[in-house]
């Protein structure tokens, strides 16, 4: 039985090394395609933290954060993070890539942001989701009050 694949993923090289069945669809969200892979693949949870736990921190993934990936609880993982996994996986990385929403024309970053921002958002993005709200809520409570100082100072 052949996928049926969205128009994204019609313009994806195929591999012919890749089992079909393992090609994204169309209405399975980002999570789903990787569980459906990662259990393909014969693998658990713990069994991909585990292979990923030697690489460096921007690109492990975690047990309780690949959970939430499948469960679709992180709105959009890290890049570096879903490359490790589709290679663990062994799948193209633009399928993945185009799953979450990543351009992957140009394979390249064009973000301009510090590399302190960029620790901080893949920190983050270990945190559950109650806990991004509740540092959202602390970060603006923060930016408000240097405001008001800015403000008075003036």
């Amino acid at each position: 039985m052949t996928p049926n694949l969205s128009n994204e993923f019609s313009d994806t090289p195929r591999s012919p090394d890749i089992e079909p069945e393992l090609q994204p669809r169309e209405d399975e969200s980002l999570g789903a395609y990787i569980r459906r892979v990662r259990i393909a693949r014969r693998l658990n949870l713990p069994d991909v933290a585990r292979a990923l736990v030697q690489l460096p921190e921007h690109a492990r993934i975690s047990h309780p954060y690949l959970s939430q990936i499948e469960l679709g609880q992180v709105a959009r993982p890290g890049r570096d993070r879903l490359i490790s996994l589709a290679n663990l996986l062994q799948i193209p990385s633009d399928w993945v890539l185009l799953k979450a929403g990543y351009d992957t024309g140009s394979g390249e970053t064009t973000s301009t942001t510090s590399p302190l921002v960029e620790q901080i958002l893949h920190l983050v993005e270990e945190l559950s989701p109650a806990d991004q709200k509740l540092l959202h809520t602390m970060l603006d409570a923060i930016v408000k009050q240097r405001r008001n100082e800015k403000h008075n100072h003036t």
